[in-house]
């Protein structure tokens, strides 16, 4: 039963943070660095793959395929992720401190050893 909630956990959070992407599209296009063009063209491609992954992952002959697109996104998260820790801010307004960067990129590292973990709780038979 616990391997289901871990499914449907992650599932939920990459579906709900895929949409969030159109919901609050600003908020995304403010993280991006500037030196990444077609910004808002990322932002919609990122946001469909990441609810893409979360529905294949439900499924057993596309769970593996899930699997593999969300690592994908969240190891690429971290051009996002890093250029933050170094340029400290989100937007103008928005400042965040070194600790709490850091701290988001344990979280990515933390999301992608959970992630992988679906593998081993649903092995190919």
């Amino acid at each position: 039963m616990k391997k289901y909630i871990n499914l449907y956990v992650i599932s939920v959070l990459f579906i709900a943070a895929g949409a969030a992407h159109f919901s609050d599209s600003d908020f995304y296009l403010k993280i991006i660095p500037r030196y990444i063009p077609f910004q808002q063209f990322i932002v919609d491609l990122t946001g469909l793959l990441e609810i893409l992954g979360g529905l294949l992952i439900l499924f057993k002959k596309t769970r593996k395929t899930g699997v593999n697109l969300l690592v994908c996104l969240l190891v690429l998260f971290f051009i996002v992720h890093i250029d933050m820790l170094f340029t400290y801010t989100v937007s103008k307004n928005i400042i965040l401190s070194k600790s709490l960067l850091f701290g988001r990129i344990l979280i990515q590292i933390l999301l992608i050893i959970w992630v992988k973990s679906l593998i081993k709780l649903f092995p190919d038979k």
